[in-house]
């Protein structure tokens, strides 16, 4: 009977854990349109960066194939966009005090990112 009932827990705890990670937000899956307060343009970018810290990983930048540069490059261009979107409202000062900046801002260095205003 105990083992019924531990199969069963873990089958919840793997469809529950499938459906959080399939809900994962991509990069092209940002409308610009939706980005309206600090908070989300410092959402949208760390959704940027954590693709292309999936794509990088512990490879250096001259062992990224073509086609990984690619994603990379179009990545950033998300970032511009994003950087776009906010320029007429964006603040740092405000952006800072949303709480998941510090981990952007981490994710942000990390892939060696420069945010700048297009």
């Amino acid at each position: 009977m105990k083992i019924k009932k531990t199969i069963k827990i873990l089958g919840h705890l793997i469809f529950s854990t499938m459906i959080i990670v399939s809900c994962r937000n991509k990069a092209k899956d940002i409308q610009l349109t939706d980005l309206k307060t600090n908070c989300d343009i410092v959402e949208a970018w760390e959704v940027v960066f954590d693709e292309e810290i999936s794509i990088i990983g512990d490879k250096s930048f001259e062992d990224i194939s073509d086609e990984e540069s690619i994603k990379i490059g179009l990545l950033e261009l998300k970032i511009t966009e994003i950087s776009g979107a906010g320029s007429k409202f964006f603040s740092w000062e405000e952006a800072k005090k949303c709480f998941g900046f510090k981990r952007m801002w981490k994710k942000a260095n990390k892939v060696g990112s420069l945010i700048t205003w297009p």
